[in-house]
């Protein structure tokens, strides 16, 4: 099996030479994607397991149990009132399973339970309950939002493509033609390969010494990288099925994916935001996505490098400047890194093609 390559078009720019010259790759959030649903999904409620739903009403009651600072008698006769009956067994599971059944009823008919319409089963059947105290339905589904935006909001990518040569790639993410694709060489089992330098170690002498050697070690690692599906059914994931998730929002474990039982939900994810819809099948995008549930990550902190014998070609568009050319390829050659070159060009048939591209003499 022949090891594949991937390709990634860049526009002309500062950022490009930086982005070259430190072997850097960056991972964009939801907000800096062209496709609006991108890196997104929804959250639906539909209930296969009756004994599920204790997650639910844990969230119901849990936002219910408010400790009043300033000694509130009404507040903490409530919290007392909402205890006792969390308390008391025999009533707390015909409640719950009372809210499993109007769970089922609704997903008999097919389709999804989503956030609005599972808040107000929860809130009708709580009003027919005519409890002695008060249920917070509307801070129990806030939370759940909440920790939604946390979990589906601050995932990243950085996305390739399979073809070098797709004339609206060009135009659309390579600067009308101007710009250039660089070819990128997957590791034999076919994980995109990166690299951490860790903190230098001085061999001799030190830091404020005229002369210090120093050694920085470097670690490399593979990736994971998913071809995009494409097709317009709905992507979700069930509320349910990710109580785990949001039941642990602050575990470090969690928010690490330090221990093998949170990643099969970090790989469902993956396999949702590598979905998108038919109208982006002219990319044929293949993407790495890091899925992060420990909150926001600055521009900065979402900065990989690849070690650049990972850059294995460079094409330039039909319309770039020879400027750019002998800058690129002298930057790659002061890094004593040798690649091959090519250059797009539009065939009779208005279709592109690449060719070879020469180093002229006078650059040598």
């Amino acid at each position: 099996m022949p090891t594949r390559k991937l390709y990634k078009y860049r526009s002309l720019s500062h950022f490009l030479y930086k982005e070259l010259d430190y072997q850097e790759l960056y991972f964009a959030s939801c907000t800096e994607l062209n496709d609006p649903l991108d890196l997104r999904t929804q959250v639906e409620f539909m209930l296969e397991d009756k004994e599920h739903i204790s997650a639910l009403t844990h969230f119901l009651f849990r936002e219910s149990i408010v400790l009043s600072e300033s000694g509130d008698e009404t507040i903490l006769s409530n919290t007392r009132k909402v205890v006792a009956f969390c308390q008391d067994r025999p009533k707390m599971d015909n409640f719950e399973k009372e809210l499993a059944e109007r769970f089922t009823k609704a997903g008999k008919d097919g389709g999804f339970i989503y956030e609005d319409q599972a808040r107000a089963l929860t809130m009708e059947m709580v009003k027919k309950q005519h409890f002695d105290f008060k249920l917070h339905v509307n801070a129990c589904f806030d939370r759940i939002n909440q920790l939604i935006k946390r979990f589906l909001l601050n995932s990243y990518t950085s996305c390739f493509s399979s073809d070098p040569l797709a004339f609206l790639m060009w135009s659309h993410y390579a600067g009308s033609h101007y710009g250039i694709c660089l070819e990128f060489t997957l590791t034999k089992n076919g994980k995109f390969p990166f690299e951490e330098m860790g903190r230098r170690k001085f061999l001799e002498g030190g830091y404020g010494r005229d002369l210090a050697k120093g050694q920085i070690e470097t670690i490399s690692y593979g990736e994971n990288i998913w071809p995009v599906n494409y097709h317009d059914e709905e992507r979700c994931i069930n509320f349910f099925d990710f109580a785990p998730v949001f039941l642990n929002p602050d575990d470090i474990d969690l928010q690490q994916l330090s221990k093998s039982r949170w990643h099969g939900f970090a790989d469902h994810l993956q396999n949702v935001f590598a979905t998108k819809k038919k109208t982006w099948e002219y990319e044929n995008e293949w993407r790495i996505i890091e899925v992060n549930f420990a909150g926001e990550k600055q521009p900065e902190e979402r900065i990989r490098h690849y070690p650049i014998e990972a850059l294995t070609g460079i094409y330039f568009g039909t319309n770039t400047p020879e400027r750019d050319k002998k800058r690129i390829y002298k930057l790659m050659k002061n890094k004593g890194h040798l690649l091959n070159y090519w250059e797009c060009k539009l065939s009779n048939s208005q279709k592109l093609i690449s060719q070879p591209w020469e180093v002229p003499d006078e650059w040598e």
